[in-house]
C-alpha cells in the first residue's frame, strides 16, 4: 500500500471509501465467477443436467452475495446522505382518490354545475342560525351608493361565491357533528382531522373573498375612509355595522381641529441674491435698459475772451 493510500485511510472518509472500493471489487469478482459458470453451462447443456452442486456451497454463496449487496447498499446510502435531502420526497404522500370520485369531480371542475344543480344542493344545506358568519357580509348602503354599476355587479358575483362556500361548510358540519359525539376511535379522529382541515381552507377562502370585495370598492372612497376601512373587523356588514357613524364622527373631529388650530401667518420668502428678481432680469421680455448718466462737461476755454463770450451768449439765451 502506498504512502498516499495510508494517509487516506487515517480519516473517516478514507476508511469509508476504501471499504466501498473493496466491496465493489468483491462484487465484480462474484459477477465474473457467475458469468464464467453460465458460459460453461451454455457450452455443455447435457453436462449441466448431470452436475450437482452441494447444497451447503450454494447456500454459502447466496449468503455471501446478500451480505455484499447489503454492505454496498449501506455504503451507498452514506454517500447519498451527503448530497442532502431528496427535494421530491413528500413527508405525507397523497392518497389516491376513489375512481368514482375522480370521474365526478373532474367533470365538475371542468364544466361546473348547472344552475339547477347548484340551487338543489344549496337548498339541502342552509346556513344554521347559530353561525351567521357563514353568510356573506352585506355591503353598507352608504358605500353602495358610491359605486358604479360594474363594481356592483362584480360584488354580487363574489357574494354568490361566498354563499356556496357557506353551504359547503354547512354540509361538512353534519358528519362532523356525528363524529364528535361518537366514541373516540383512531379512525374517527383521523376523519375529524381531515374534515376540519377542509373546513379551515374553505373558511380562509371565504375571508379572502371579503378582502377582495374591500379592495374593489376602495377606489371609490376618499383617503380618510380608506384608512378607516383597513383596520375594521368584518361582521354582518362588509365594512362594519357602525362604519358610517364613525366616518361622520371622524369628519366632525377633523373640522373642529381645523377651527381650533391657531392660524399662523407664513413669512414671505425673501428673494435670494443669487436668483434674479422678476422684472429686472435681462431674460424677461419687458426688460428696459437703464438710462446711462452722462456727465456734462464744461468746455475748456484756454482763451479768457472765449469764456467771456460764452457766458454772455448764455445770458442772452436765458433772457
Amino acid at each position: 500500500m502506498s504512502k498516499r493510500s495510508r494517509n487516506v485511510l487515517t480519516t473517516d472518509k478514507g476508511i469509508k471509501k476504501a471499504r466501498y472500493e473493496g466491496i465493489l471489487e468483491e462484487l465484480d469478482r462474484l459477477r465474473e465467477k457467475i458469468l464464467a459458470e453460465n458460459s460453461e453451462d451454455e457450452r455443455s447443456v447435457e453436462d449441466m443436467s448431470d452436475r450437482e452442486f452441494p447444497a451447503e456451497e450454494s447456500e454459502r454463496e447466496t449468503r455471501e452475495g446478500e451480505t455484499v449487496a447489503k454492505e454496498i447498499s449501506e455504503a451507498t446510502k452514506e454517500y447519498v446522505a451527503l448530497l442532502g435531502a431528496d427535494p421530491t420526497a413528500h413527508a405525507n404522500p397523497p392518497e389516491d382518490i376513489h375512481g368514482e370520485l375522480v370521474v365526478r369531480w373532474s367533470t365538475y371542475l371542468k364544466k361546473g354545475l348547472t344552475k339547477e344543480q347548484r340551487a338543489d344542493i344549496m337548498d339541502k344545506y342552509p346556513v344554521p342560525e347559530n353561525c351567521s358568519s357563514l353568510k356573506p357580509p352585506a355591503l353598507n348602503m352608504e358605500v353602495n351608493a358610491c359605486l358604479n354599476e360594474k363594481t356592483i355587479r362584480q360584488d354580487k358575483f363574489l357574494i354568490s361565491l361566498q354563499e356556496q362556500i357557506g353551504c359547503s361548510l354547512s354540509a361538512l358540519a353534519r358528519p362532523m357533528n356525528k363524529l364528535i359525539e361518537s366514541p373516540h376511535k383512531e379512525e374517527t379522529k383521523d376523519t375529524i382531522a381531515a374534515l376540519a382541515d377542509a373546513s379551515q381552507l374553505l373558511c380562509n377562502v371565504h375571508h379572502a373573498i371579503s378582502l377582495s370585495r374591500k379592495f374593489h370598492i376602495s377606489p371609490f372612497l376618499n383617503q380618510n375612509c380608506r384608512k378607516m376601512m383597513e383596520g375594521r373587523e368584518i361582521d354582518e356588514f362588509l365594512l362594519g355595522k357602525n362604519f358610517f357613524e364613525e366616518v361622520k364622527t371622524n369628519q366632525a373631529v377633523l373640522k373642529a381641529k381645523n377651527e381650533l388650530k391657531a392660524q399662523t401667518q407664513k413669512a414671505l420668502p425673501r428673494p435670494s441674491s443669487s436668483r434674479p428678481v422678476p422684472g429686472t432680469s435681462r431674460t424677461y421680455l419687458n426688460y428696459r435698459r437703464p438710462a446711462t448718466f452722462v456727465r456734462k462737461r464744461e468746455p475748456n476755454y484756454r482763451n479768457p475772451n472765449q469764456l467771456k463770450n460764452s457766458q454772455q451768449r448764455r445770458a442772452n439765451i436765458s433772457r
